[in-house]
């Protein structure tokens, strides 16, 4: 598995610290977890640099987040309260914190508190379970989510004056984690795709033949339809402009 590639031998050294210090290095593993290798010392001053490796933009394309802490020398209440804080956000959108832990003391420290119930504590990283294997639910529903941000960002363009053949940046649908893909539309060319439940626009070849096929592209985007039964299930019934009253 993927995993022993970050075996805690191969693990980046400590290295000399000043006493009080902190040193955070975040990295991807190839199965899509995302590490936050914590090493030094997290205290009240230290602590926001842990929150901040657990708050970036690209978070949620991770398909499992690991805190290594195998290498942490000591952590406050100010520490504990950051990675209960990330969990707690990471929670809503189905994700949670798995933790490296190999100190007693640190372990202690979250059994005394409570919060050791509410992470998944491993004493390695290799210890950490695999994430679960992504299914096409998984792509359907993020898929329809990124329809949901384009519908507000085609409002935001129309709110702003535009007309059919200006063209405007809309996020791609292909629903693979891994994409942060743009597209260029005209309001026109994306009324276009909405009129179809089922229809999408991606960046060319970042379709899925398994679920999906191309009814419509060219240079700037593809439009693909997902196939009719279960598949196109989740696409149809969380249809916004279906929900609004409008016609689609």
């Amino acid at each position: 598995m993927t995993h022993l590639a970050l075996a805690p031998e191969s693990s980046p050294r400590i290295g000399a610290l000043n006493p009080g210090e902190l040193r955070v290095r975040t990295d991807w593993l190839a199965d899509g977890t995302y590490v936050v290798f914590v090493t030094g010392e997290v205290d009240l001053s230290t602590a926001p640099a842990l929150a901040t490796s657990l708050s970036v933009p690209t978070l949620d394309r991770a398909r499992s987040i690991v805190v290594d802490l195998s290498t942490c020398t000591f952590m406050d209440a100010s520490g504990l309260m950051a990675l209960a804080s990330a969990n707690e956000r990471l929670s809503t959108s189905g994700s949670r914190l798995a933790l490296v832990i190999s100190g007693g003391c640190l372990l202690r420290a979250f059994d005394v508190t409570g919060l050791g119930h509410a992470f998944a504590i491993h004493a390695s990283l290799t210890a950490a379970p695999a994430p679960p294997a992504e299914t096409w639910v998984d792509e359907a529903l993020r898929r329809v989510s990124i329809r949901s941000a384009n519908e507000r960002l085609e409002r935001s363009c129309i709110g702003l004056g535009s007309i059919d053949h200006e063209r405007f940046f809309f996020i791609c649908e292909c629903g693979d984690r891994a994409c942060g893909g743009l597209l260029q539309l005209s309001v026109a060319e994306y009324e276009a795709v909405r009129e179809h439940a089922a229809r999408f626009a991606i960046s060319p070849n970042h379709e899925n033949p398994e679920v999906e096929r191309v009814v419509e592209q060219n240079g700037r985007f593809a439009v693909v339809e997902t196939v009719t039964g279960l598949l196109s299930k989740p696409a149809r019934e969380s249809n916004p402009r279906w929900q609004r009253g409008e016609p689609w």
